[in-house]
């Protein structure tokens, strides 16, 4: 389900010398492949593989009478769609990069691939009369870890939904392909990792980056379904401006205002705003008026700090008009 639509992929046993060489030379064959082979394992790990679940109360570890997920019951050995069923426990599937080598490139990763993983786990536990367990956490700075256009993988991710909402055994709405998939999104400008974590980037005033991505996902279904949503603030450096922009965010995608209707020329500078759109992207571009105001001040204040020291004049008591100067009884060579 995972593979372009558009690419014509040799199949292992009808052309197996014609696989072998296309995984050779084809990069994106090989990511391709090394997605599916991941998937598999995924889809594996929850709906093949029986655990064994024992009952331990976390008071044995600490003074507390509270039981963690791993007791609600007797001892059993169950598949994990059946344990998730039991004690009504959902899992979120996120990528993270780690520290494997270029070879994680081949891995599970890319957020097309896990949202198709996902279904796949979803439709075994329905067709064993289980709830489906697993939806998709995305989070741009992992996959901007790539080295990939991060918007662009989104953005292939909600084409891809969109190609499988005509398959009746998946639970897509056409119209809004991510509602049924998508349950909580990282909001943040993607940093960079690291090999010891990662960095998240500011979410600053005025940038449309972080406003497309969250706008696009919202479009596609994201926190439009019955089901509760979750948008988590990675805090880069400064908390409380990184809260002041996402909330002035997600005010602004409540009034559809479109990624291209949002720009500075919309903005009266003055202050004098007609409508509550304008002065919600007053304030996305720090143009509201005590921002404005304050930043005039300064201008006033420093205006010819940058000549400082750079002009030499003599310092002079008045400066008049020719004839005021006369009436004063101020010669013509004094007039400054």
């Amino acid at each position: 389900m995972s593979g372009r639509a558009d690419k014509d992929y040799p199949s292992i046993s009808d052309e197996p010398g014609r696989y072998i060489d296309r995984l050779k030379s084809d990069a994106e064959f090989r990511q391709d492949v090394g997605a599916a082979s991941g998937a598999g394992y995924m889809w594996g790990h929850f709906t093949q593989i029986e655990a064994y679940f024992k009952p331990e109360r976390e008071d044995q570890y600490r003074a507390e009478t509270e039981s963690t997920l791993r007791t609600g019951g007797n001892e059993m050995d169950v598949k994990w769609m059946e344990w998730l069923d039991i004690h009504d426990v959902r899992v979120n599937i996120e990528s993270m990069v780690n520290s494997a080598g270029p070879g994680q490139y081949y891995l599970l990763w890319r957020p097309k691939d896990i949202a198709v993983a996902c279904h796949a786990v979803n439709i075994e536990a329905r067709s064993q009369g289980f709830e489906p367990p697993l939806k998709f956490t995305i989070d741009m700075e992992h996959t901007a870890s790539f080295g990939v256009d991060p918007e662009q993988e989104m953005e292939l991710m909600i084409e891809n939904e969109e190609r499988l909402a005509s398959n009746p055994d998946l639970d897509i709405d056409e119209d809004a392909p991510l509602k049924s998939i998508l349950e909580t999104y990282h909001l943040t400008r993607p940093g960079f990792e690291v090999r010891q974590g990662h960095m998240h980037g500011e979410i600053r005033r005025g940038e449309k980056m972080v406003y497309r991505y969250l706008y696009r996902l919202v479009e596609n279904g994201f926190c439009r379904g019955d089901d509760t949503c979750t948008i988590a603030f990675e805090i880069a450096g400064n908390y409380s401006e990184d809260i002041y922009n996402a909330r002035v965010i997600m005010d602004l995608i409540e009034l559809n205002v479109r990624p291209e209707e949002l720009r500075a020329d919309r903005v009266d500078a003055s202050g004098d705003y007609d409508t509550r759109e304008e002065a919600l992207m007053a304030r996305f571009f720090n143009m509201d008026k005590t921002s404005v105001a304050r930043e005039f001040a300064a201008i006033e204040a420093n205006a010819f700090n940058p000549l400082k020291e750079l002009l030499e004049f003599e310092d002079f008591d008045n400066t008049q008009l020719g004839n005021t100067s006369l009436d004063n009884n101020v010669r013509p060579q004094q007039f400054t």
